[in-house]
């Protein structure tokens, strides 16, 4: 009924922004994208119903960045400016942290082989190299997961 599960997945996280312009800046659109290896230790509680297999999880995730970019796209006094940049490590006003760690929580159902789960990571270090005026940018990340088990 109580298992300890660990994992190791490529995971992509990052944000959207979008700022509608004003007179001097046109709309500003910025996307970051960070790959990250993520390895969660979760305790892993089930329960079986039948046929049908109920799940929770709880434990810390630890990830560790290997690449990522930042691009931006918006018009300057009717000039478009566009630009694609590689992620830096450090820990430096421009860079990331490579390793982000947080709380994983999460739960799911299984019916035989196929299995539907969702996660939430909400991460409790900063990734950003900025820390002037207290700055913290943090990972929060839901995901849902459908599986399938191979009887080998």
């Amino acid at each position: 009924m109580l298992f300890l599960e660990t994992d190791l997945l490529l995971s992509g996280k990052g944000y959207h922004h979008f700022e509608e312009g004003n007179i001097v800046i046109n709309d500003y659109d910025a996307v970051l994208n960070i790959y990250y290896l993520d390895i969660p230790i979760l305790a892993k509680i089930k329960y079986d119903l039948g046929s049908l297999e109920v799940f929770g999880t709880l434990g810390p995730y630890f990830a560790i960045g290997l690449a990522g970019n930042y691009r931006y796209d918006t018009e300057l006094l009717g000039i478009p400016v566009a630009d694609t940049t590689a992620i830096e490590w450090g820990s430096d006003v421009n860079e990331y942290k490579t390793l982000d760690m947080g709380l994983s929580i999460g739960g799911g159902i299984a019916y035989e082989a196929i299995e539907l789960g969702f996660t939430y990571q909400m991460g409790l270090i900063s990734i950003s190299g900025y820390t002037a005026d207290n700055y913290i940018k943090k990972n929060r990340v839901l995901a849902i997961s459908l599986a399938y088990k191979l009887n080998i």
